[in-house]
């Protein structure tokens, strides 16, 4: 399930979340959430912080669409993600460019 920047932004997700969750009595591993690469930039101290209360909460976490903005690794490495999905535009950049780390050459 793909959040938006305002639902991510929003007061309560992981409290909002878990009460998803209990109402049908549904296993939180089932649940991927997804947020774009530009959610992630934002507000770095408190979207980790929600991150860590969703994954607390034993849901998937996914960022979608990264390359396409500003790629920060060091983001990545503080951020509980289970699944990074990289833009194809991103990838692109990398094929037949003989100047790629060999592991990046299409």
């Amino acid at each position: 399930m793909n959040l938006s920047a305002r639902q991510f932004q929003g007061p309560g997700l992981a409290r909002d979340v878990a009460r998803i969750l209990q109402e049908p009595g549904l296993n939180p591993r089932h649940l991927s959430l997804e947020v774009t690469e530009s959610v992630l930039m934002e507000d770095a101290h408190s979207t980790i912080a929600t991150l860590r209360g969703l994954k607390g909460l034993g849901v998937e976490l996914a960022v979608n669409d990264f390359g396409t903005g500003y790629s920060s690794l060091s983001h990545l490495r503080r951020s509980p993600i289970d699944h990074l999905k990289i833009d194809r535009s991103f990838v692109e950049e990398f094929k037949g460019n003989a100047e790629a780390p060999r592991s990046c050459r299409g």
